[in-house]
């Protein structure tokens, strides 16, 4: 009788990979979309309740940019920082606070891109003071003849010529009124500040074959010598400004057109540690007029 033949059984082991229908990835994927769309309608609530002028701020803020809007003004709600202790005007400095936020137009300011030799107290401190420019509503009708930005010595707030607006009287140093109004706004901002200040005359060129008869060099001096006069008479300390400078046309505001009205200005900058001599730190800090 023949041996019963045993039976061989193979089984067959199926593998299910990773995912399929009771796989987890898909619930990592969708929790990261619950999140960011979480965030969003955060973001969506955070705006609805945000005043106007916050969201103009952090508008400004993500905005890379190379200097500050041209529509100045002057309107305290900050002023200087109580940090900064040396320069003129110090007693008499505000407390610090940044106004963040302002319709602006034309150039900017990113602080991140500010000249190095500065210090974060002196950052701080002029972009207090620009905010603060810019929510005024005393100079908007001037917004096209002013224009703020920060070079290597400060901030400098320039006053200039636009059609049929002219700052001074032709060919002269005679302010025109609108021109004092300007000053006389900016002069009692500027008597706040811990700061010395310089002040600079700039002309337009002449095309070639006009012959005006005029010394540029001179009228730009003068120019900037008479806003001195009628800053120190009335509105900030004689001792205030350190530097009067005629500089011809030899630096335009716009050097594409050397012959534009804009590059008919006055500049004031209020200066930092930096620009000032060694003498101007070993003054008082306020200086008898």
């Amino acid at each position: 009788m023949m041996a019963k033949q045993q039976q061989i059984i193979i089984k067959k082991i199926k593998k299910v990979q990773g995912g399929g229908h009771h796989g987890g990835a898909w619930k990592v994927a969708y929790a990261d979309f619950v999140t960011a769309m979480m965030a969003f309608f955060l973001l969506l609530w955070l705006i609805s309740v945000s005043d106007k002028a916050t969201l103009q701020g952090v508008a400004q803020y993500f905005t890379p940019t190379e200097s500050i809007s041209d529509k100045a003004g002057l309107g305290f709600d900050g002023g200087a920082d109580a940090n900064i202790e040396k320069g003129t005007g110090a007693p008499n400095a505000a407390s610090s606070s940044l106004i963040y936020g302002s319709p602006s137009k034309g150039h900017r300011v990113d602080s991140a891109r500010m000249p190095s030799n500065m210090s974060d107290i002196e950052r701080d401190h002029f972009i207090s003071i620009m905010n603060s420019i810019q929510q005024s509503s005393e100079l908007k009708s001037f917004a096209d003849n002013i224009q703020i930005d920060i070079t290597n010595e400060g901030l400098r707030i320039q006053i200039m010529d636009s059609d049929n607006r002219p700052m001074f009287k032709p060919n002269t140093a005679d302010l025109q009124p609108y021109m004092e109004k300007i000053i006389t706004i900016i002069a009692k901002m500027v008597s706040t500040q811990p700061n010395y200040i310089s002040i600079s005359g700039h002309t337009a060129s002449v095309k070639a074959g006009s012959d005006t008869g005029i010394d540029f060099w001179n009228i730009s001096a003068d120019r900037a010598n008479e806003v001195r006069k009628f800053m120190t008479q009335k509105l900030i300390d004689k001792g205030q400004v350190v530097k009067i400078i005629g500089l011809s046309d030899r630096e335009p505001f716009d050097p594409k057109d050397p012959f534009g009205i804009k590059n008919i200005r006055v500049g004031i900058t209020l200066l930092n540690e930096a620009s000032i001599t060694a003498y101007q730190k070993s003054v008082p800090t306020k200086i008898g007029s």
